[in-house]
């Protein structure tokens, strides 16, 4: 059964920021060295100290970027830089962006999601890896927080839980509604009625959900909670370690875009055998390419994929 529940989100004081997209960044998987810099110029509090701060070659236990992580997190609650949501909400989030041309609006909403370690009703398509596990496992210890949330999709062919919510916050001003680092228009509102919530805690429990980005978070968090239970006995089934922060969106959102990720593939491979269990699920159509038509043949492949009318 999927379990999701609403939580007191924590924001940026917009009195005390001014401009919200100073203290934006993108996942912390995807910023590089030199966007780190640049994000660490841009405001003494983005959030980027947070989830990704600066390593230095004095580290050491007590002192290193998941303890200042910490640290200023708990300095910045107190001096109100981040202020909490006075009751329990979810939050509808929408994103107005452009992509080849075609402007979109993505739409989802963030909720606290309860832990499946079994992976039975929350589907993983990844294999993870020890390294960012451990990195995002040593910032949990630290922080107590989830800072980031993962996303994940559900099916909802007819759009209704979206209706529901568009239909509640139609007449409502955003919390927040700011021009981000990326160009993007993203626009946050605060859901606290508790018939809607509880429609849609209700709507979901039958439902399976698709990792689409945060597979590493969501194996962290379930590491962080069978830590948490082991070392202080707590078997509360409620218990906050036991959620997750995420954002959910409908599979069938026309303002979804997934990109593709290409990989090197370095081992050694059976190009029969792996063809083989594809087509069990895919229809396969064999092209040639040769180096004097590579362009063109490129050009009629990419034709070739786009969805038929």
């Amino acid at each position: 059964m999927v379990e999701i529940a609403p939580f007191s989100g924590i924001y940026y004081n917009k009195e005390k920021i001014g401009n919200l997209a100073n203290v934006m960044s993108p996942p912390y998987d995807i910023i590089s060295r030199e966007m780190q810099e640049q994000l660490y110029k841009k405001h003494p509090y983005n959030i980027v100290r947070l989830i990704l701060g600066r390593e230095y070659p004095d580290d050491t236990s007590d002192n290193n970027k998941y303890t200042r992580a910490a640290k200023l997190l708990k300095e910045w609650l107190e001096k109100g830089i981040l202020i909490t949501s006075k009751k329990p909400a979810i939050y509808p989030y929408k994103i107005d962006y452009e992509i080849k041309g075609s402007k979109r609006t993505f739409s989802g909403f963030f909720v606290l999601l309860k832990l499946d370690p079994t992976y039975k009703q929350v589907k993983a398509h990844e294999r993870t890896l020890s390294k960012p596990k451990t990195d995002r496992l040593n910032l949990m210890r630290t922080t107590n927080a989830n800072l980031e949330p993962i996303e994940l999709l559900y099916v909802d062919e007819k759009d209704e839980i979206m209706k529901k919510i568009n239909n509640h916050i139609s007449n409502i001003e955003p919390s927040i509604d700011v021009v981000g680092y990326d160009d993007f228009k993203h626009k946050l509102w605060e859901i606290n009625d508790e018939k809607l919530i509880s429609s849609i805690c209700e709507w979901m429990k039958d439902k399976i959900l698709f990792i689409a980005d945060g597979h590493h978070r969501y194996q962290t968090a379930i590491d962080f909670a069978n830590e948490i239970r082991e070392k202080t006995g707590n078997k509360d089934e409620n218990a906050p370690f036991n959620y997750i922060m995420v954002v959910l969106a409908n599979m069938f959102d026309k303002g979804l875009a997934i990109l593709p990720t290409h990989r090197l593939i370095k081992m050694q491979i059976d190009l029969n055998k792996i063809l083989k269990g594809i087509e069990k699920h895919f229809s396969i159509e064999e092209k040639i390419f040769v180096r004097e038509d590579y362009r063109s043949r490129s050009i009629e492949i990419i034709e070739a994929l786009k969805p038929k009318d």
